[in-house]
């Protein structure tokens, strides 16, 4: 990575210099395409009047799996070393085509952040035709940190978006000032396989709020109507939900890489096999 990404990185992650409709994600995705050293291939994807940078990098296995639709933390880049490219280039092997996407940049004001917000359902969607043209049916989502927490946020909103099973890396349960972020809320809303994995020395708002997340998720279970046996008799496997800590490895998985890669294809060859498809558009009628 050149310093003069790192430093254009660094100055948009702090959202002093660039709104969330500046000029600035636009120059990074640019940055990031124009690398020399770029594994899989850059793609411009459109949601409305909104274009973002996306990184594909298609499946290498004997037998394909599916897609990922691949989420950054807080002030990163779909791209970033830690967490996301490791997956993004290692998932392929194992059948997995992966799509890392930009998401937004912070505002200077709540209201740029709101708007910010706004625009990540529409970026998601984009992702999913995007793998739709090729021909990927089984659609899953992996988020790191927000990206997880702004991906549950968006399946509980949209149930039918045809995401398939979510991974959330490093998340968090902590409450914020936006509470259509509070992950919990969303959790309880989702009836998808759920991977909650994190690391023995993770930020504590992953580490200590794990109990909260499962907590969210039992909620969901035992008010669901298909429930009949009590909570206490009810096997391990009913919840399509599991948290895993890999211990001694922190929130972004230094030295952990390939143990993180391994769990998650693992976890998804159990569990997205039970995921449905990802519904196509309905051709129109002649």
């Amino acid at each position: 990575m050149t310093k003069t990404l790192m430093a254009l990185i660094i100055t948009l992650s702090t959202g002093l210099a660039f709104a969330a409709d500046s000029d600035g994600e636009k120059r990074l995705g640019e940055m990031l395409s124009a690398s020399a050293t770029l594994v899989g291939e850059a793609v411009w994807l459109d949601a409305g009047a909104d274009k973002f940078l996306g990184l594909y990098t298609g499946q290498t296995a004997r037998t394909p799996q599916g897609g990922a639709i691949i989420l950054h933390d807080a002030g990163m880049h779909p791209d970033w070393p830690a967490v996301v490219a490791p997956l993004r280039r290692e998932l392929p092997k194992y059948g997995w085509s992966t799509l890392a996407v930009q998401l937004p940049l912070p505002g200077e004001s709540k209201e740029e952040d709101s708007a910010r917000l706004d625009q990540i359902p529409a970026r998601i969607r984009a992702a999913i035709a995007f793998l739709r043209t090729k021909d990927i049916t089984r659609i899953v989502l992996i988020g790191h940190g927000q990206g997880a927490t702004l991906g549950a946020t968006f399946l509980a909103n949209d149930p039918q978006s045809g995401i398939g099973a979510l991974i959330g890396v490093g998340m968090s349960a902590e409450k914020t000032q936006t509470p259509r972020l509070y992950l919990p809320t969303s959790l309880e809303k989702i009836s998808l396989p759920v991977l909650d994995i994190y690391g023995g020395r993770d930020e504590d708002s992953s580490r200590t709020k794990a109990e909260r997340r499962n907590a969210a998720v039992r909620a969901r279970a035992n008010a669901s109507p298909q429930q009949t046996e009590p909570p206490a008799k009810r096997p391990a496997n009913a919840l399509p939900y599991r948290q895993i800590e890999i211990p001694g490895t922190d929130h972004f998985f230094t030295g952990s890489e390939l143990i993180l890669t391994k769990r998650i294809s693992g976890w998804l060859k159990k569990n997205a096999a039970t995921a449905q498809p990802s519904p196509q558009p309905e051709k129109p009628k002649e």
